[in-house]
């Protein structure tokens, strides 16, 4: 069992055209890379299998091939560049085959990319600043805070699915931080069932540790701070502006908001019984509802752009009426932006000018309520 021999969660793998090979790509520590394990052509019980890593660098392998000769290609985003083919040879050198971002990226100055490691609660937490291409650490910046769904998904320095959205947000002039709290894959079976029944209140310490840190560093406006997230990280997005009131503007994206309602329209019921420690709303609506962002809305302050698909079945559009109803209801401030043909994916896989749209309205509301100029 390979996942049980490394304490991390595989990707995606193929065997080598001769068989001798198990190739294979490993979440682990903020970045994905390529491994193989050996299997020896040998009885069963005496067999010894022989894992190591291929490569070893800061990115995020998407896809691969691996061929007879002992070479590989793969295709892989890093923190400079979204997406190239790469050539592996027999010595494991690694050479680009193929850019074709690289025009692009002449042409535009993007943010840099610095990891970060913080303690909280006894755990080691991962995270990434990226500050806008002008960067003067003598000048204040607004921030904004990303946190990533899932829950246990692992982001990092090259995460493919992210890349334009931070940069976008850097070059709009934000510094940007993202981590992987509790919860988060690529850290080890511990630290992934660690926000078991507590999707609130121990990954919101994780994330606002590491905002007092970036913060601490001096080039931070805190009058200007502003958070985001989708799917699970919707959730905790509200979940921390109904706990916490230091940002000045929040996005919360296709995002659960009632556990109770939740476990029965979305297409995954079974998911919200594991995560919650197997409670459903017959054996305890008193605690689901306690759990839910929903029950915070008395205590929100933070201005809210909801944003969710007509046609998401995971975490179904209720979710962004019934909070978007109880706001208006309580007379916060908050909008909600339907985007119609669109499901679980947009930021990801929708129609090309809803992903543009979306990061530019989401970037359009940080600007208004954390006072900067459109």
């Amino acid at each position: 069992d390979l996942t049980d021999a490394l304490d991390r969660s595989l990707v995606a793998f193929a065997w080598s055209p001769d068989s001798r090979f198990l190739y294979f790509t490993l979440s682990k520590d903020g970045a994905i890379n390529l491994w193989r394990a050996r299997i020896p052509r040998t009885p069963p019980r005496a067999r010894r299998i022989e894992i190591q890593q291929v490569t070893q660098a800061i990115q995020e392998i998407n896809d691969f091939s691996a061929m007879a000769d002992g070479r590989a290609v793969f295709i892989a985003s890093t923190p400079g560049d979204p997406s190239a083919l790469y050539e592996l040879d027999a010595q494991r050198r690694i050479r680009p085959l193929y850019r074709p971002n690289s025009r692009f990226l002449a042409e535009h100055s993007i943010g840099r990319v610095a990891s970060v490691r913080y303690r909280s609660e006894g755990r080691t937490i991962q995270g990434w600043v990226i500050t806008p291409p002008d960067f003067d650490p003598r000048q204040r910046y607004p921030l904004v805070v990303q946190m990533h769904g899932g829950p246990h998904v692992m982001w990092g320095a090259a995460t493919r699915s992210m890349w334009h959205e931070f940069q976008a947000m850097a070059a709009a002039g934000y510094v940007v931080f993202y981590c992987n709290p509790r919860g988060s894959d690529g850290y080890g079976r511990d630290f992934w069932h660690a926000n078991r029944g507590d999707w609130g209140d121990g990954p919101m310490r994780d994330v606002l540790r590491g905002v007092d840190i970036v913060v601490g560093r001096g080039y931070i406006d805190v009058e200007r701070m502003c958070l985001t997230g989708g799917s699970y990280a919707g959730y905790l997005t509200a979940w921390i502006i109904g706990r916490d009131h230091r940002f000045a503007a929040a996005c919360a994206q296709r995002g659960v908001y009632n556990l109770v309602s939740m476990r029965n329209t979305t297409d995954v019921p079974f998911f919200n019984d594991r995560e919650m420690g197997g409670i459903t709303p017959w054996d305890d609506a008193q605690t689901l509802w306690a759990r839910s962002p929903i029950a915070l809305v008395p205590n929100m302050r933070t201005p809210l752009l909801i944003e969710h698909s007509e046609l998401d079945y995971r975490v179904p559009i209720e979710q962004a009426e019934q909070l978007f109803q109880a706001m208006r209801l309580q007379r916060k401030v908050v909008e909600l932006v339907r985007w119609p043909r669109e499901g679980h994916e947009l930021s990801r896989s929708g129609e090309p000018k809803h992903r543009v749209e979306r990061i530019q309205r989401i970037i359009r509301w940080f600007n208004t309520h954390a006072r900067r100029e459109q």
